[in-house]
């Protein structure tokens, strides 16, 4: 029985406007859509309550559907052991 692959976190660490820009997120969704693809693995984007989070999210999720990556988007704002425990569950 194969399972799936644990979850794991994107960590980006900066000043909002300094260090999270749309370009950077554009250059980092590249990369991440890149693997995604390679690995034919699917994705869940969410955020959390910060400044622009769900704006940078939703684009993270647009940048990604764009490559031809499986992706989902979870809207409200989700802490990720609540996302991980829902997807547990299925």
């Amino acid at each position: 029985m194969s399972q799936r692959p644990r979850l794991t976190r994107q960590y980006w660490e900066g000043t909002t406007a300094a260090d999270f820009t749309l370009d950077g997120v554009y250059q980092r969704c590249q990369q991440i859509g890149q693997v995604l693809q390679a690995q034919r693995w699917r994705c869940l984007v969410t955020h959390d309550t910060r400044f622009m989070a769900g704006q940078f999210a939703r684009y993270a999720y647009l940048v990604l559907q764009a490559q031809g990556v499986t992706t989902a988007f979870f809207s409200p704002p989700a802490p990720f052991p609540a996302v991980e425990l829902a997807l547990e569950q299925r």
